[in-house]
């Protein structure tokens, strides 16, 4: 389990994991490098591919831990990890799922001059 880019494990996301676990599921739940109590730079430039390896470093953690899982790593990200957990999940293999909870797709917010109108408007 991972957290987008405006909060910490510490802010809601330990409070999923243990409903989680209360369910019987093993979660490993971290902060981002440089974010909450994560080692790394305080606050580095956020750049999707190094949170991605991140993600990435910590499903072959976790697969290397005999006894801790029973083969179905599911990834789970929020927010901005939302959508990370979608790219990675597609590059790592021998996942059992993934969940991509409110994810943000895209580094830029797309302005429309007239939401109303804009939506109205076919897009071919």
């Amino acid at each position: 389990m991972c957290h987008g880019t405006s909060a910490t494990i510490t802010m809601c996301l330990s409070d999923y994991a243990s409903e989680f676990q209360k369910k019987g599921f093993n979660v490993f739940l971290f902060d981002h490098a440089g974010f909450g109590r994560s080692d790394g730079e305080e606050r580095q430039i956020i750049n999707p591919w190094v949170q991605g390896r991140g993600i990435a470093d910590a499903v072959s953690f976790v697969k290397k831990r005999n006894g801790d899982h029973n083969g179905k790593i599911i990834l789970w990200g929020d927010s901005f990890a939302g959508m990370l957990v979608l790219t990675v999940g597609a590059l790592v293999e021998g996942l059992a799922g993934i969940v991509s909870f409110t994810a943000s797709c895209g580094l830029r917010i797309v302005n429309f001059e007239d939401c109303n109108q804009d939506f109205k408007t076919p897009l071919l």
